[in-house]
C-alpha cells in the first residue's frame, strides 16, 4: 500500500515511470540485478560516499569474533592475516557473501537486520567481537553488549552537497520517479537534497518505498506517497516497487 497526502491504500503510477538508485555506488550491481525485473528504468545517484576514517586496528589477537552490519564495511575493514580467522557475523546475504569474498572462512549470516542480529547474539559463545561500523549507526551493538562488543568506526558516509542537474532535469520533465530507500540517513538526504533543490510534492512526481517505517521518522518528504516493504529486505523491497508501480 501508499500512503500520502492525497493517496491512501494501493496507488498506480500511469505510464509505470522510473526508479531513482540513490544507493551507494557499492550496491548498483545488486541493486541493478534485483530490480531488473520491473522493467523500469534506473537512473543511479549515490547521495552518500563511504570514505574510510583513520582508525587503526587493535590487536586482532585480543578478539575472537568479527561483527559486520553492510557490505560498505566489509570492504572498509580491509581484514587480513589474523583477523580472517575469526568468526564473522553478518547481517543479510549481501554482507555474508561480502565476508566470505573478503576471505573470512567462518561467516554466520544472524538475519536481515540489527534487531535480528542483536537476538542472535545475545546466545553465541564469543568472548569480544570487534564491531567494524560506520560512524553513524541506527543501532550501537556495542552498547547493547558493552562487555562483549568493542565498536570501531572504520567509515562515514558522506552525503553530496547537493543533487545532480541529470536528476533535477528529469524530475522538472514531470517524470513520474520512484525512490527505493534503504536507511534513514539515505532517507534525509534525498530529502535535504531535494528540498535544497525547492523540489517539493506539489511540482514533482516523486514516490517513495522504505524499507522500514522507521525510515521515514522525522522527514516529510517531497513524496506524492510513500510505501514501506513488507519485510526489511532487498527482495521486499523489489516487491513494494512493484506494487506502487503496477
Amino acid at each position: 500500500s501508499c500512503e500520502g497526502r492525497n493517496h491512501t491504500g494501493h496507488f498506480h503510477i500511469i505510464g509505470r515511470g522510473m526508479i531513482l538508485n540513490t544507493r551507494p555506488g557499492f550496491y548498483q550491481d545488486r541493486f541493478h540485478a534485483a530490480f531488473a525485473e520491473l522493467g523500469l528504468p534506473i537512473l543511479d545517484c549515490p547521495v552518500l560516499r563511504p570514505e574510510a576514517t583513520d582508525a587503526e586496528l587493535p590487536d586482532p589477537r585480543a578478539f575472537d569474533a568479527v561483527i559486520l552490519t553492510s557490505q560498505v564495511a566489509v570492504a572498509q575493514f580491509s581484514a587480513a592475516g589474523l583477523w580472517l580467522s575469526k568468526k564473522a557475523y553478518a547481517v543479510g546475504p549481501g554482507t555474508e557473501e561480502a565476508a566470505r569474498m573478503a576471505g573470512f572462512g567462518d561467516v554466520v549470516c544472524t538475519g536481515v537486520d540489527a534487531a535480528d542480529m542483536e537476538q542472535y547474539l545475545a546466545d553465541q559463545p564469543f568472548e569480544m567481537a570487534l564491531y567494524a561500523s560506520a560512524e553513524d549507526v541506527a543501532k550501537d551493538l556495542s552498547e547493547v553488549f558493552p562487555k562483549r562488543v568493542r565498536r570501531l568506526p572504520v567509515y562515514r558516509m558522506v552525503p553530496l552537497n547537493e543533487m545532480p542537474a541529470s536528476v533535477l532535469s528529469v524530475v522538472k520533465a514531470n517524470a513520474q520517479i520512484i525512490v527505493p530507500l534503504f536507511s534513514r540517513r539515505s532517507a534525509e538526504t534525498v530529502t535535504t537534497l531535494f528540498g535544497k533543490a525547492q523540489v517539493t510534492a506539489t511540482n514533482s512526481r516523486l514516490y517513495a518505498v522504505g524499507i522500514s517505517h522507521d525510515i521515514f521518522a522525522g522527514t516529510e518528504g517531497p513524496w506524492q506517497c510513500r510505501a514501506v516493504a513488507p519485510s526489511p529486505t532487498l527482495e521486499a523491497m523489489v516487491a513494494a516497487t512493484r506494487e506502487v508501480a503496477a
